[in-house]
């Protein structure tokens, strides 16, 4: 049954799985606060996501970048001049510029960038609910299901501070359970604009069809051997919006991992 009282707030809901979230919450009667940092995309979305939008909800919109802490903080501002209790926050980043590069490759800046888009951007997001927020949030971070498999070509600089994402997340949940209910989702692949660019630039070093790319990936490292769908990601909120108060941490395998699961 849809609550209308219900907020959310997503991030990187201009494309990917943000967008993909920010609909199956349209359809699940959410109001949205919507968190990007290309401006003319997020009011695109927002006009897009308004077509499938129930009577009398809300999707607001606020520019930013996740690397900004200054960002996060006005995201929040802005958010609670609307209402005093966010009920879901649904953290998804896309991938560092410098990606995809080879280990030896990589540049110092890449992981300082790495680092401020996927660990200092968290500690952020969470830090502003359990200081700020009135009551208790479910907040769900899509993790990637690469992590569990270390000799991948796919990402390097990402995996590894995502790593420490899950660690993160897990002390935050169990050091503020009044406050948090945590659920890291290691999604498997989607064909969202940014693995599609990823794909691309992996199969070209390579030298590959991204169509034969795209085929190892479902063939080889999905455990159901194929893609997720919009239709998966909705399963996916329903599940979150499903789990007993009760749930402190918890992650979810979404078909996410492979034979070498390290963690």
């Amino acid at each position: 049954m849809k609550d209308p009282s219900k907020w959310a707030i997503v991030t990187g809901a201009s494309k990917g799985l943000g967008y993909h979230t920010a609909r199956a919450l349209v359809d699940e009667g959410f109001n949205l606060v919507l968190f990007s940092r290309n401006k003319q995309r997020l009011i695109e979305t927002i006009t897009e996501l308004k077509k499938y939008r129930y009577d009398n909800l809300l999707i607001l919109g606020v520019p930013g970048d996740l690397r900004s802490p200054e960002d996060i903080d006005r995201l929040f501002k802005e958010t609670y001049s609307y209402m005093d209790k966010i009920d879901y926050l649904f953290i998804s980043y896309g991938n560092p510029i410098c990606e995809p590069s080879r280990i030896p490759e990589v540049p110092w800046s890449c992981w300082l960038e790495a680092t401020s888009l996927y660990l200092a951007s968290t500690h952020r997001l969470l830090r502003n609910l359990i200081m700020y927020n009135n009551g208790r949030t479910r907040v769900l971070v899509f993790n990637s299901f690469t992590i569990t498999s270390p000799g991948h070509e796919l990402l390097t600089v990402a995996d590894a501070v995502r790593r420490g994402l899950s660690l993160l997340l897990k002390r935050t949940a169990y050091s503020y359970p009044s406050k948090l209910m945590i659920i890291e989702a290691r999604f498997g692949s989607m064909k969202t604009p940014g693995a599609e660019e990823t794909i691309r630039l992996v199969s070209r070093r390579q030298g590959i069809d991204p169509r034969e790319m795209w085929k190892h990936i479902r063939e080889k490292m999905t455990s159901l051997k194929r893609l997720a769908s919009y239709d998966d990601v909705l399963a996916l909120i329903r599940t979150i919006v499903a789990l007993p108060e009760y749930t402190v941490y918890t992650v979810l395998n979404i078909d996410g991992g492979s034979e070498n699961i390290v963690c």
